[in-house]
């Protein structure tokens, strides 16, 4: 797939909108993590909570023996809870002010959390009878959710050192408990040593996996918000009235930066009368009015696959066949004019809609489109005599009280028998060097 080519000032704004709504994105799923933390430490409390009860209503010795190492498990437990909730709110907070957060947190963020949960599993450990029970236990898996949460900061580097963390943090306890307990009769395979060395090494390999999950995470986000600024560049070039079908189209073949010269069917739509409405209403009423009447004339465009290039106050210019090509963008056009007339004399038949008489003019040929404008703002425009014969055309229907004029190249172009137009002749438009011949459709 070709690369798209942009100027440098605007490849770099681009970059740099991108970056920072790359930055929002990731603070997003840093959120997420933190609230998915605050559960899990909320879920070990209560966890804790429930045995501490159980085995102190079984055990009557249970205090005196257990309940400091209990309690200390419970503090750290707790502790992580506020940490994360801190966390939690803070980033909320970069996020609702677009700032990014300092990119040491989020290692600070896991060598707190892998530290806790090491101290956890160290404490359990003594409680445990053998100590080398606590290996194989709960406790010691709970190390790969600390792993594979790292996942939402979309960082790779950061997977991959909290895996390591977490393979360097169980391997030290392990070997502390097989080399200073001495093993019970028939528990000699609790210290043996490979099974803990290969539970580190997949760790490890956890945290590499997390990484890769993440940077494809990181890479579907990437394309998401490209895909939202080339919708964003389409609307700020095109506006809001293209169909969905151009909108596709201008997605994913981007426009050159350089204008180019194609066949293209031009439409003007002007409301004749305009002066005498805009007196009689007020300024509220006569938007109202556009409005209402350019709503269903927009949609019949989309609906024949031209766009609304420009508003022209009292009416406006549609083109077919750029930048989407059409395989007969004449016929395409003057089926969307009388559709228009079609919509124009059901909306007349509304009781408080004002009269209203349009007058359209159509034209094809060769024109130069392209964009013009600046970073912040550009426009598809279409130029060349093509333009300024239909925008004649449009203003020719006054004279002829035609509410539809079409050029002999459009009727030739739309072969649409079923129409009986009426032929004008040649007609020497206002500021045009050659005559044209106009044709009367109603």
């Amino acid at each position: 797939m070709p690369k798209k080519v942009f100027p440098i000032q605007e490849e770099a704004e681009i970059s740099r909108l991108l970056d920072h709504e790359l930055a929002l994105g990731t603070l997003e799923a840093e959120y997420l993590r933190a609230k998915a933390m605050l559960g899990l430490s909320v879920v070990l409390m209560v966890l804790l909570i429930a045995v501490t009860s159980y085995l102190s209503i079984h055990d009557p010795n249970f205090e005196s023996k257990f309940g400091s190492i209990y309690r200390n498990v419970g503090a750290i437990l707790c502790l992580l809870g506020c940490y994360e909730l801190a966390l939690a709110r803070y980033i909320k907070r970069l996020s609702r002010e677009g700032k990014s957060r300092p990119k040491w947190m989020p290692y600070l963020t896991s060598a707190f959390e892998m530290s806790q949960h090491t101290f956890n599993f160290w404490l359990w450990a003594n409680v445990a009878h053998p100590p080398a029970l606590a290996l194989g236990g709960t406790l010691a898996f709970l190390y790969f959710p600390f792993i594979f949460l790292t996942t939402l900061y979309l960082d790779f580097r950061l997977c991959v050192f909290t895996g390591a963390l977490a393979a360097a943090s169980f391997g030290s306890v392990s070997a502390i408990i097989v080399s200073s307990y001495a093993p019970l009769p028939g528990m000699e395979s609790a210290l043996d040593p490979i099974p803990h060395i290969v539970k580190s090494i997949v760790m490890l390999i956890s945290g590499i996996g997390a990484g890769f999950m993440a940077k494809h995470l990181k890479k579907q986000l990437v394309r998401s918000l490209d895909a939202a600024r080339a919708r964003d560049r389409a609307i700020q070039v095109f506006g809001q009235h293209v169909s969905p079908e151009v909108a596709d189209f201008l997605l994913h073949h981007p426009l050159r930066a350089t204008g180019e010269l194609r066949r293209a069917c031009v439409m003007f739509v002007d409301i004749r009368g305009f002066s005498r409405i805009a007196a009689e209403f007020s300024p509220e009423q006569v938007m109202t009015y556009l409005n209402q009447l350019f709503d269903p004339l927009i949609t019949v465009v989309n609906e024949h696959g031209g766009i609304v290039n420009k508003f022209l106050g009292d009416g406006f210019m549609a083109i077919f066949g750029a930048p989407m090509e059409q395989s007969n963008s004449s016929k395409s056009a003057l089926q969307c004019a009388l559709h228009i007339l079609d919509e124009v004399r059901n909306l007349n038949a509304l009781p408080e809609f004002p009269q209203t008489k349009l007058g359209i003019g159509i034209h094809t040929g060769s024109a130069i489109t392209g964009n013009v404008g600046s970073v912040q703002r550009q426009e598809y425009t279409i130029l060349g005599e093509t333009v300024n014969i239909a925008a004649r055309i449009e203003q020719a229907t006054k004279d002829y009280s035609a509410e539809l004029l079409v050029s002999q190249e459009v009727l030739l172009e739309a072969a649409m028998e079923e129409l009986s137009p009426h032929d004008i002749g040649e007609v020497l438009l206002r500021g045009q060097s050659q005559s044209v011949r106009l044709w009367k459709i109603c």
